[in-house]
C-alpha cells in the first residue's frame, strides 16, 4: 500500500449545495409524504372521534391535533433534517412558531371545511370535505411557512 494514499474521509470536500429545483423537489417531496402520513392519521382520527360519537363538525379539532404533532415531528426530522438533540431555545422557538402557524392552519381548515359542509351551499361528505380542506391549506398556506417554522437562524 502506498504511504501516500489517502483515505476516503481525508478526500471528502464539502460537496456544493443542490441546485434551488432540486432542493424544491426534496423540500416537497419529503413534506408531502410526512403530510400523507399526518393526513391519513387526522383522517382516521375523525372518523374514530365521530363514531364515538362527537359531532362531525367539532371532531375536526382533535383530528387536526393529531395529525398537527405528526407533522411537527415528521418535517422537523426528515424535511428539515434536525435528527440530533436540539438546544432547548431553537426547539422553543420551532414550537412557537409551529403553533402560531398551525393555529391559523385549524382556523382555515376549520371554515373551509363547514364551507363546505353546509348543506345549503355544497353539502360535501364529512371525509371528503376534510381531505380537501386539509389539502387546500397544507399547499397554500402550511408549506410555505414551514421554512420559517424550521429555520435554525437566531431571530
Amino acid at each position: 500500500m502506498n504511504a501516500e494514499a489517502t483515505t476516503p474521509a481525508e478526500d471528502a470536500t464539502p460537496s456544493a449545495p443542490a441546485p434551488w429545483p432540486v432542493r424544491l423537489v426534496r423540500y416537497v417531496g419529503t413534506s408531502a409524504i410526512v403530510g400523507i402520513i399526518a393526513t391519513l392519521v387526522d383522517w382516521g382520527v375523525l372518523v374514530v372521534v365521530v363514531w364515538a360519537g362527537m359531532s362531525e363538525r367539532w371532531a375536526v379539532v382533535p383530528a387536526f391535533l393529531a395529525g398537527a404533532a405528526l407533522q411537527f415531528v415528521g418535517n422537523r426530522r426528515y424535511t428539515f433534517g434536525q435528527r440530533g438533540p436540539a438546544d432547548r431555545d431553537l426547539l422553543r422557538r420551532q414550537v412557537v412558531r409551529f403553533i402560531m402557524v398551525e393555529f391559523w392552519t385549524l382556523v382555515l381548515n376549520t371554515v373551509i371545511y363547514n364551507v363546505l359542509r353546509e348543506p345549503s351551499l355544497l353539502n360535501v361528505d364529512y371525509r371528503v370535505s376534510r381531505v380537501v380542506a386539509g389539502l387546500v391549506v397544507y399547499l397554500g398556506f402550511s408549506i410555505p411557512l414551514w421554512r420559517w417554522v424550521f429555520s435554525t437562524r437566531r431571530g
